[in-house]
């Protein structure tokens, strides 16, 4: 008994002393990045919403919309309103060649008297 006791004891001693071929993975032909759960995770207690839940609920309300239309009829007023300007100058501006036309041909004609 002593000797198979001793016999063990000597086994386990030789094979926990024998070397350790464990690969090395920080290497830098062999390194694999580990993966990591990156994901952020809102913790909340209950009851409360996030931000994002938030605006959406305030982009869907009735008030919200409505703003949304009220800011697209005045840019729409202030856009016809922009035009008309524009054209109320354009009729001016030929206004102003076709008097300085009629005064270059009065200008060019000679006087009979």
């Amino acid at each position: 008994m002593i000797k198979n006791s001793f016999f063990s004891l000597l086994m386990i001693g030789a094979f926990s002393c024998s070397k350790n071929d464990t690969e090395n993975n920080l290497d830098a032909e062999n390194y694999v990045a580990p993966k990591y759960d990156t994901l952020a995770i809102d913790s909340f207690s209950t009851g409360a919403i996030s931000v994002d839940v938030a605006a959406q609920i305030r982009k869907s309300s009735v008030a919200y919309q409505d703003s949304i239309t009220k800011v697209k009829v005045e840019a729409a007023l202030a856009k016809k309103e922009l035009e008309i300007k524009q054209k109320a100058e354009n009729l001016e501006k030929e206004k102003l060649e076709a008097e300085k036309k009629k005064e270059k041909q009065k200008a060019s004609t000679p006087k009979t008297e």
